[in-house]
């Protein structure tokens, strides 16, 4: 049975390890360690299903029990074909994979697991035990990842290759804030996780789940990516909505004015960038961006008076606030000249592909 965990490759990343000083508790201290593990493993869940294994941990949340994991942990891919006539249509559709269970480290037999809601943008799924007797003795408690620093320690409990249930390993933090698409902001970290650990809690040093373990790297040194629980804590309310979280549109590409140089926005007809900022490089046409006034060369400043320095600013509150049909309010700088535009949110793009069936030709 495969286990899941999405790879990356180390080069997106270009990241700088900082050490620090020793975390707050010793890694000479195995009393304490001792401690630390033994609470973990009182929420620590492993996760199977037919599409594979991962890890997850329980929450209490509005007083019910949840198991919390990544997305890509539970669901899986599955292409699509719409035929008429002799034409076809493919896509990618997400299933939810079959016969989740999950199981604490107590000696109790598996459980089984349904889907509550999920965000595959963000990673981030949530689950419920399909036992409502279910009662267990202890809850993760979550922490702040917008506290974490590179440097500060992590550690996580997970199932480490599917095989070895409920290893510790820890390290340091290496970066947060790291944006890469199609996913929010990321934290990088040196902290041993493997397949199998996909979705299972990253922790501080007071035991706090700071993070959710997402991704690592299969090139040269090791650097696990983790979601930053802060995420969750905003995704919550619509993820016990049930099904699937939608994200609005703005049809605008954006980047970080500081990483190009003058012969790029000269080939994008852009004049350069007064002030270092948050630039908008692409407009689509006949769009609610174009129609509400944005343009390329705009500096963004804030999103619904949220004060807006990097791309990996406008990402987040875009993807973790932002529905479609929802009216957002952009500060904008234009020509040394500030201004606030209003846009209304589109529904995503889904990705198609037409294909020319075989048959029926003449």
């Amino acid at each position: 049975m495969k286990t899941r965990i999405r790879s990356l490759f180390t080069g997106i990343f270009g990241l700088l390890i900082l050490l620090s000083p020793q975390f707050s508790f010793a890694s000479d201290n195995s009393s304490s360690v001792r401690r630390f593990y033994e609470r973990a493993q009182q929420y620590v869940v492993n996760i199977s299903s037919d599409h594979g294994k991962g890890t997850g941990f329980l929450i209490n949340y509005q007083d019910n029990v949840y198991v919390v994991t990544a997305a890509h942990v539970v669901m899986e891919e599955a292409e699509v074909l719409d035929i008429t006539g002799d034409k076809a249509v493919k896509r990618t559709d997400l299933i939810v994979s079959q016969n989740l269970r999950f199981a604490l480290n107590d000696g109790q037999p598996d459980r089984e697991l349904e889907l509550v809601g999920f965000d595959d943008v963000a990673d981030i799924a949530i689950l419920k035990p399909k036992d409502k007797s279910f009662k267990p003795e202890s809850f993760a408690v979550l922490g702040d990842s917008d506290a974490l620093y590179p440097g500060d320690f992590l550690a996580t409990v997970c199932s480490h290759l599917g095989v070895i249930n409920f290893g510790l390993s820890f390290g340091r933090v290496i970066q947060t804030n790291i944006f890469f698409l199609p996913f929010v902001d990321r934290i990088a970290s040196d902290v041993k996780i493997n397949f199998g650990c996909s979705g299972g809690p990253a922790m501080n040093s007071k035991g706090q789940v700071v993070a959710i373990n997402a991704a690592i790297s299969t090139v040269g040194n090791p650097i696990s990516i983790h979601t930053p629980i802060n995420h969750l804590t905003i995704l919550l309310p619509k993820l016990v909505k049930g099904g699937q979280v939608k994200h609005g549109d703005i049809a605008v590409r954006i980047s970080d004015s500081w990483k190009f140089n003058i012969e790029f926005y000269k080939n994008l007809e852009i004049k350069y960038p007064a002030r270092p900022g948050v630039i908008i490089i692409f407009v689509k046409q006949n769009s609610n961006a174009a129609s509400s006034g944005l343009r390329k060369g705009d500096i963004i400043l804030s999103y619904n008076g949220k004060e807006i320095s990097q791309a990996v600013d406008f990402a987040r509150w875009l993807i973790l606030d932002g529905e479609p049909g929802q009216v957002i309010e952009l500060k904008i700088l234009r020509k040394h000249h500030t201004m606030t535009l209003k846009v209304k949110l589109e529904e995503p793009i889904i990705e198609e592909t037409e294909i020319e069936l075989p048959y029926n030709k003449k």
